[in-house]
């Protein structure tokens, strides 16, 4: 039992250099000899392998682990690991399994995600109309002579009057033109209660009264742009009366439009 007691350091220094797990009972059990107090085995970080050589060395010859000299296990400071072979003696202890270092760990691939682009929701068309609408106007038809009409922008005034009437009559005596009608001078205004405020409806309707007023056939000056989207397909458009009288530059430009061309 002495050589035993002595030798048990060592047999606890084999087996965990072996990487084998060591247990000790909690309580004493029956029939089973009392465990002997020694201090815990300690490792060299040196010659780890030999130590584990020599072990194997000896289990597989049939020797004790006593015979084996102390000088193949100085007395040093226990490693922070086990050495490789240790841990492959332990592997092949255990039934020959690979240990986690050796084992190859297999990448995962990670598929990226899909980078078909994203359609967006498809919201339903607003519906909208396919002509233009056309604002609110007024207009005074004059003839001027006897092939061409004035439809003159009253700029939704009741009439022609003040600086818009003393301009307009300038520019007749300067054109040698009927400067009003001869009777009640006819208006068009628009948008007409009941039908849709659109290009093609104000056409047809301005267009409509002009052939009241025996007009249809004759040339058109129109004094306005506003009044341009609303009046015949062949017309001259000029400056607005209002638009003369706040840039008087532009009257010289009207003159010369107008030279020769009525």
């Amino acid at each position: 039992m002495q050589a035993q007691a002595l030798n048990e350091p060592r047999r606890r220094s084999y087996l965990q250099a072996l990487g084998l797990d060591l247990l000790r009972a909690r309580s004493a059990l029956p029939g089973a000899a009392a465990s002997v107090e020694c201090d815990a085995p300690v490792l060299p970080s040196v010659s780890s392998s030999s130590i584990v050589a020599n072990a194997l060395a000896a289990t597989s010859a049939g020797i004790k682990p006593s015979a084996v000299t102390k000088a193949s296990s100085p007395s040093v400071s226990l490693p922070a690991a086990l050495p490789a072979a240790a841990l492959a003696a332990r592997e092949a202890l255990r039934g020959g399994q690979p240990s986690a270092a050796a084992r190859t760990v297999e990448p995962v691939l990670l598929l990226p995600k899909s980078t078909e682009p994203t359609q967006a929701p498809v919201s339903a068309p607003i519906p909208q109309s396919n002509k233009p609408l056309v604002a609110r106007f007024s207009l005074l038809l004059v003839p001027i002579n006897a092939t061409h009409i004035a439809l003159i922008d009253l700029d939704n005034q009741p009439a022609l009057e003040g600086s818009e009437a003393r301009l307009w009559a300038a520019i007749c005596s300067a054109q040698q033109w009927q400067h009003q009608a001869a009777g009640m001078p006819a208006q068009f205004h628009w948008p007409i209660p009941g039908l849709a405020a659109t290009q093609a409806v104000a056409q047809e309707a301005l267009a409509g009264w002009l052939q009241t007023q025996h007009a249809e056939h004759m040339s058109c000056v129109v004094f306005g742009e506003n009044l341009s989207v609303a009046a015949p397909s062949e017309h001259k458009c000029l400056p607005s009366l209002q638009a003369l009288l706040a840039e008087p530059l532009r009257k010289r430009e009207l003159m010369l439009k107008l030279h020769g061309a009525i």
